[in-house]
């Protein structure tokens, strides 16, 4: 009987700790990332295709007199002269500027 008391006892103890640890394990902060040489780009940028930076992929395209005609919440647009002929190019509103047509 004793035996029985005492492996009980132990088994509520046991159970009572155990579940007095989750909260702080849960609660714990979270380790804040650090930042590289190389991320200063994307924390500058913030996921967005700037003006000059569409401008720029266009002049890489072969566009000259290039322009900024419109700027939305999800695309660039440039327009200018390619090849002889007046064009236009659409950028995502992306990190990097990805082209979409």
């Amino acid at each position: 009987m004793k035996a029985m008391f005492r492996n009980s006892v132990l088994a509520v103890a046991l159970a009572v700790t155990s579940f007095a640890s989750l909260p702080a394990e849960a609660a714990a902060p979270m380790p804040l990332p650090t930042m590289e040489r190389g991320d200063v780009d994307l924390v500058r940028h913030r996921g967005y295709c700037s003006p000059r930076e569409a401008l720029r992929r266009a002049w890489r395209l072969g566009f000259q007199r290039a322009r900024v005609e419109r700027v939305t919440h999800s695309r660039v647009v440039v327009v200018g002269w390619r090849r002889g002929y007046l064009s236009r190019v659409v950028f995502a509103n992306a990190y990097g500027c990805p082209r979409i047509g």
